[in-house]
């Protein structure tokens, strides 16, 4: 994380690696917990899943979101907010655009793949010989574009990059409220943050 062209905050960055591996076994306990029905799902339950999910669901994105805010914190001290903007674009609106064609479109397939052979409709016609093929990706993929990935419409679903698309949406709402912050509200972030060193205080947030 910069505050210039070459320092860096270390602990930010820490806190930044850290949430992010804890994605792994958070996602990975999701199959596992109760009254929850994801991507996977297990008969199984296991309470310390439950308990492992329940505790950091309650950080996780916060954390992401705090992460994210101190980088726009520090980025803006060293460039001019058409200078931001075009970073930002670069870093990402251009991934999204490219994850979404290549990753998001296949795991739509694959979803869908999933639960046409999964339903029990298709399973009984199956058994006799009369379920029409799926179909291959090249197929799908018109349809997969024009219902899943256009954005802001009714069947629009980002899958695993609706973060990135959260953090691109309040950086173009946001900038001007942003500068404003930087320039005008520097002794009210100071006293702030005193009142946040102090022992215990953190917790308030």
């Amino acid at each position: 994380m910069m505050t210039g062209t070459t320092q860096r905050v270390p602990y930010m960055d820490w806190v930044r690696v850290l949430t992010v591996l804890l994605l792994v076994p958070f996602h990975s306990a999701l199959p596992f917990i109760y009254g929850y029905y994801w991507w996977i799902y297990s008969d199984q339950k296991n309470l310390a899943a439950q308990a492992l999910v329940n505790v950091l669901d309650q950080y996780h994105m916060p954390l992401l979101f705090l992460v994210a805010g101190a980088a726009t914190w520090f980025s803006l001290g060293t460039r001019s907010s058409r200078e931001y903007l075009i970073e930002r674009i670069k870093r990402l609106f251009v991934p999204i655009v490219f994850a979404a064609l290549v990753f998001v479109a296949t795991n739509h397939f694959l979803s869908q793949y999933h639960y046409y052979h999964l339903d029990p409709e298709n399973q009984m016609l199956a058994k006799i010989g009369l379920l029409e093929p799926f179909g291959n990706f090249l197929q799908h993929y018109p349809t997969i574009l024009q219902e899943k990935l256009i954005p802001f419409t009714a069947g629009w679903n980002p899958g695993l990059l609706w973060f990135i698309w959260y953090l691109l949406i309040y950086t173009l709402v946001f900038l001007p409220l942003f500068l404003l912050i930087r320039r005008k509200g520097s002794r009210f972030l100071s006293r702030l943050a005193a009142f946040f060193e102090k022992r215990g205080a953190v917790f308030l947030l």
